[in-house]
């Protein structure tokens, strides 16, 4: 289970990594829609992609390197939350407005705006069920352990 736990981790913090590379480097392009407000945060748009960039980065930075599991779970959990929310606030405030979560991606890549919604909404749900499989397996394998010790136990006093 250990080395599913690893591969799913660092899935997330390449995932993370990656959008996080991409909203901070299309915060220094040039197109219009950077000096526009966010409808949510009231921020420009170009602000709005660094310091969601930045906190994506951090937080594939701790998927690696740190150490406790419970922050990795709950930063991911967390952050998952907060995009949900922000889409949300999106829809409700401008329910036409496409989310800008992916930067300019759309016009590097020529990808429609459609597909770049979609992608974003397959890294959130991505996020929210290696997250909920991971909090599975941490709990499985820390039932079994208490399992084998339980028999062990039981073993011990001759049951």
């Amino acid at each position: 289970m250990k080395k599913l736990e690893t591969i799913l981790i660092h899935c997330l913090a390449i995932i993370l990594f990656a959008t996080a590379c991409i909203k901070v480097l299309s915060s220094y392009g040039t197109s219009q829609f950077l000096s526009m407000r966010d409808p949510v945060l009231s921020l420009s748009t170009r602000h709005t992609l660094i310091l969601a960039g930045v906190v994506e980065l951090l937080i594939a930075c701790y998927l690696v390197v740190g150490r406790k599991w419970e922050i990795k779970i709950l930063s991911t959990l967390w952050l998952g939350l907060v995009f949900v929310t922000y889409r949300w606030w999106l829809h409700y405030i401008a329910p036409n407005k496409p989310c800008s979560c992916l930067g300019s991606l759309t016009d590097w890549l020529s990808v429609n705006q459609a597909m770049a919604e979609r992608l974003s909404l397959s890294i959130i749900i991505f996020m929210f069920v290696a997250t909920i499989l991971l909090f599975a397996l941490r709990k499985l394998d820390s039932t079994a352990m208490q399992a084998v010790s339980n028999s062990k136990d039981l073993r011990a006093s001759g049951r």
